[in-house]
This record gives C-alpha cells, sequence and structure tokens, in this order.
C-alpha cells in the first residue's frame, strides 16, 4: 500500500510539472516570448486548420486554444514585426512530456503547447532565411 501511494504522489507530481512548464505568461503589457519558426505549404493543403488560405504575412501556426485569435509580433527589440492571425496549427519539436493530441504516440510539441509559434511563408527559401527566432507576442482576441 505505502508503494501504491508513493507511485501515486510521484504521478500526481508529474502530471503537475507538466501543467506548470506548458503555461504561457504574459508580463505586465501582455507580452509572451516565444520561439519562432517558418513553414511553407509543402503538400500543398492551401488553407490551414481553420479553412482559411495560408497567406505569407498574415498566417500563424500555434496551439489549437489561439485558432481564430491575432498575435502582434516583435523582435527582440520591440521592432514591430506586424499582425498575423492564427489559421493553423502545429506540432515544433519535442518537449519529452505529455501525450500529443497531434501525433499519436508522441510526446507534447513545442508549438502544441505554446512555447512556439510558426510563421507561414510561401517557399523553403523564406523560410530557412527566417531561420528560428525569439520574439515577443501579443495575443489579440480579433480575426485579422
Amino acid at each position: 500500500m505505502k508503494k501504491i501511494c508513493i507511485i501515486a504522489g510521484v504521478m500526481i507530481l508529474l502530471v503537475w510539472s507538466a501543467f506548470v512548464c506548458v503555461t504561457v505568461k504574459a508580463d505586465d503589457n501582455g507580452l509572451i516570448m516565444v520561439e519562432s519558426t517558418a513553414y511553407y505549404d509543402k503538400y500543398n493543403y492551401g488553407h490551414g486548420a481553420t479553412g482559411e488560405k495560408l497567406v505569407e504575412g498574415l498566417t500563424l501556426a500555434g496551439k489549437k486554444e489561439w485558432l481564430g485569435m491575432s498575435a502582434a509580433l516583435y523582435d527582440l527589440d520591440m521592432n514591430y514585426l506586424g499582425t498575423y492571425q492564427f489559421s493553423d496549427v502545429g506540432y515544433g519539436q519535442s518537449t519529452g512530456y505529455g501525450s500529443s493530441k497531434l501525433l499519436k504516440g508522441r510526446s507534447i510539441g513545442t508549438i502544441e503547447n505554446g512555447t512556439c509559434i510558426d510563421i507561414y511563408f510561401d517557399s523553403y527559401a523564406d523560410c530557412v532565411k527566417w531561420g528560428r527566432r525569439t520574439v515577443y507576442m501579443k495575443l489579440i482576441n480579433a480575426v485579422g
């Protein structure tokens, strides 16, 4: 019985720590620091998870709960990069914990948990040019 209690306690601690790790917190100005990567329509779907057309300079992929919201993006020097709309979801990189709701048998992904966003570009070359950057994001409960 003692072993069961210890195992249950450890399980509860692991679940709690996974939840704490994926909580995305905004600063006093509502800014959230996230990693940003780039993607393009490699398979010619033409649309994101919302069914809306993928548009360079407008479309973002992020966690499912952000679909339909917009985000103002800033670089680390607080230069405004544009306002984008979450029209797609993504996985990102494996976090090593939890169970992904997007990819069966995988752990939760960084885009899936909101610690990374994916910016849509029209070409692979533009994605490579963007690379991976840390940005500030301000979520806006509005479309477009």
